[in-house]
């Protein structure tokens, strides 16, 4: 839509824009300050008249065309340029803000102690791992003196929480540090992903450093963080089975920690995860539920605005119970503004609410929700619907009767797909077939389950199930899921691994706005740039798999306990290990990274000539061949029992490999006599995977004489 047609569009384009650049490029936030300023002013220009001796100083100043003050007080295209550097000023200044870096008083600024004190106080609880229990909170004091900043507690699993709360205080004697960075190529960056939430780093406290301090709620967040932790314990403690309790979590509550795993991923493979996540569905149901509940106050005096502010708050309250997450937000926000134009008799432009919607929450609430998954394709899947969705219901053949309505369903599902495609490949790189048919299948049942699980959440709040109810209740979900267990069961239909770069997301999401742009104005260049978009995507992957083909190479990646080498040699990869099933995944997202056709799996021998150049591995036996010269790398797993001062005398290697199947008291020690004798040591688990380019792979023969080659 048009900038001049839809100014908020613009303007949430800008604030975008800032906010993009702030949270990559970390400028001053004295810079954006400077431009807010300066676009105020020409903004102020472009709406008012002005003197002429004014207008003169201004134009020897800014750009300024020549006779602003006479005729014409609004120059749109000026004000649409300055309202669009406002905004982006804006949102780069407000982001910048929230940024570590320029928080003086932010924990990451303080030497890192282990003995340091900490004051934190919780705000929400996450999924426990096999390893740890986890919460999200804000440091309020480092050793009695004031301290901020969001982080992640990490506690043993063994930690007593009965009657713990959101904003309850913690004190924890610790240390605080960052998130470690990615191990191995292609590694899922959590440190970025919790960087993005607004959490820059964790405290794991010692042996018996944690004391629990009640506390209570102080502000909207904190008392709706408490009052959404005691709904999730009443759903705990129903006689409803654990997967009647996931499911409400998950559908009413946006809560997936108490979903079974199986279930959540049958759900991906189906394509109807987004039907677990509290958005526009759930909330158009509820506020619908809301507003026949509210609908006799319109029988009293100014009953309309009684009717509207009550389903209002109750709208908030639930957005509220539901944890604000980014997709609720913006569904509830677009939904209180369709509410004001109907109220007012007022036909309103959906788009203009979205954009008003996304100035809200980036503006007002929290810019970094611009870097969350969910945000993202939240936003994408609804503009696509507001966009595509009357151009395609204009091409379905069928006007009428159950042929609109299917088409209808068929329109806005595949309106939504194609809306959230480029970001869902970019994140998971899978695309599932069946979305189609699991659409067309399970929303139509979403009411009925949406509306039954509001109303097993409020018997669960009063305390008021009957004992005849968890029956019925159990076996509706269970053919709910079973249906839904049904349809990610076919795995030809799910496409995994698809290659999808940040060039391929950007260029792709640009086609998708030009198509849109054609299906508002039929006008033919606009699919021709979609088509030359897409043509550069399709360029983009060619370049890449070329370049992908031409590489050859080898890593030893880290995993604990495990060993392995990699060796690649185009678009073709050998995993040597005896254990290929403990790097599945690791291969998995290495080979998507890399676009790999072809992997192999061969064991690990204890001699490679990799790129003409000798590689020597020494597993736990410690027996090893000094012949064939020093070798270019040593490789030590599983922590042999060697003297390697010795070894590095007799053997004189280029460079000492020590993987995740070692202890670190044998890699501290090996480090010491490498340093000692001048060779380079490289731990992968401090160091990350090793990785180096060769120019050809021979065979060499191991002791036994056996190939140690590569098949």
């Amino acid at each position: 839509m048009a900038p001049r047609r839809t100014p908020s569009v613009w303007m949430a384009l800008g604030m975008c824009s800032g906010i993009s650049t702030a949270f990559l490029l970390h400028p001053d936030p004295g810079t954006y300050a400077m431009v807010l300023v300066t676009s105020l002013f020409l903004l102020a220009v472009s709406l008012y008249r002005l003197p002429a001796s004014l207008c003169r100083l201004t134009a020897s100043l800014f750009p300024i065309p020549a006779g602003i003050h006479r005729k014409r007080p609004l120059w749109p295209r000026m004000f649409m340029g300055a309202a669009f550097l406002a905004f982006f000023a804006f949102g780069g200044w407000s982001a910048s803000q929230r940024l570590p870096t320029n928080q003086p008083r932010h924990y990451i600024h303080f030497p890192a102690d282990t003995n340091t004190s900490w004051q934190v106080r919780l705000s929400q609880r996450l999924r426990p791992t096999p390893y740890s229990l986890r919460w999200v909170g804000v440091v309020e004091r480092r050793q009695g003196e004031p301290a901020q900043g969001k982080i992640l507690v990490q506690l043993p699993p063994d930690t007593p929480q009965k009657g713990w709360k959101p904003a309850d205080v913690l004190i924890i004697r610790g240390q605080a540090e960052p998130f470690p960075e990615p191990l191995n190529p292609h590694q899922f960056d959590y440190g970025r992903y919790m960087r993005s939430l607004g959490i820059a780093g964790r405290i794991r406290p010692v042996h018996n450093g944690v004391f629990h301090f009640p506390s209570g709620a102080r502000g909207i967040a904190e008392h709706a963080g408490r009052l959404r932790h005691r709904v999730l314990g009443l759903l705990e403690n129903t006689r409803f089975g654990a997967e009647t309790n996931g499911m409400l979590q998950a559908l009413i509550l946006g809560e997936r920690s108490g979903l079974d795993p199986g279930l959540y991923r049958a759900y991906q493979e189906a394509g109807a995860v987004h039907l677990l996540a509290v958005s526009g569905l759930h909330v158009g149901i509820f506020a619908g539920l809301a507003g026949w509940l509210f609908w006799p106050l319109r029988r009293l005096k100014r009953g309309k605005w009684l009717h509207f502010l009550a389903g209002l708050l109750l709208l908030w309250c639930y957005a509220a119970l539901a944890g604000f997450g980014p997709s609720v937000v913006r569904a509830s926000v677009m939904c209180s503004f369709l509410s004001y134009a109907v109220l007012l008799n007022r036909r309103g432009d959906s788009l203009h609410f979205l954009a008003l919607a996304a100035l809200i929450m980036l503006g007002l609430l929290d810019p970094l929700w611009l870097f969350q998954a969910g945000f993202q394709m939240s936003f994408a899947a609804v503009w696509a619907i507001l966009s595509l969705y009357p151009f395609c219901i204009r091409k379905w053949p069928f006007k009428r009767g159950i042929g609109k309505k299917i088409g209808q369903l068929l329109c806005v599902s595949g309106c939504a797909q194609l809306g959230v495609l480029p970001v869902s490949l970019y994140y998971f790189h899978q695309f599932p077939l069946l979305f189609w048919v699991s659409n067309l299948l399970l929303v139509p049942l979403m009411g009925m389950v949406i509306a039954s699980g509001f109303l097993l959440l409020l018997l669960a709040l009063t305390a008021s199930v009957p004992p005849w109810l968890p029956g019925p209740a159990e076996a509706f979900f269970a053919t709910f899921n079973q249906l839904v267990h049904i349809l990610g069961g076919q795995g030809k239909f799910l496409l995994t691994g698809i290659p999808w770069d940040g060039i391929q997301l950007a260029a792709s999401l640009l086609a998708l706005a030009a198509f849109g742009k054609y299906t508002e104005t039929l006008r033919i260049r606009w699919l021709g740039y979609a088509g030359i978009l897409l043509v550069a995507v399709q360029v983009q992957d060619l370049l890449s798999t070329l370049q992908s083909a031409q590489t050859q190479e080898w890593l030893v990646p880290h995993r604990y306990g495990q060993s392995a080498l990699l060796i690649r040699q185009g678009r073709e990869l050998s995993l040597c290990t005896t254990t290929a099933g403990e790097f599945e995944g690791l291969v998995r997202d290495f080979s998507t990274g890399e676009r790999i056709g072809k992997v192999s799996i061969a064991p690990l021998y204890p001699a490679y000539v990799l790129g003409g150049r000798r590689f020597l591995h020494i597993d736990g036996s410690g027996n090893y061949n000094p012949g064939g010269g020093a070798p270019a790398y040593l490789l030590l797993t599983g922590s042999p029992k060697i003297h390697l001062g010795r070894v590095l005398d007799e053997l004189r290697p280029g460079v000492v490999i020590a993987d995740g199947s070692n202890y670190s008291s044998f890699i501290r020690r090996w480090e010491t006599s490498c340093r000692e004798r001048g060779i380079p040591f490289h731990d992968t688990a401090v160091q990350g995977a090793y990785r180096s380019p060769m120019a050809r792979l021979a065979s060499v023969r191991s002791p036994s004489g056996a190939s140690s080659g590569v098949p």
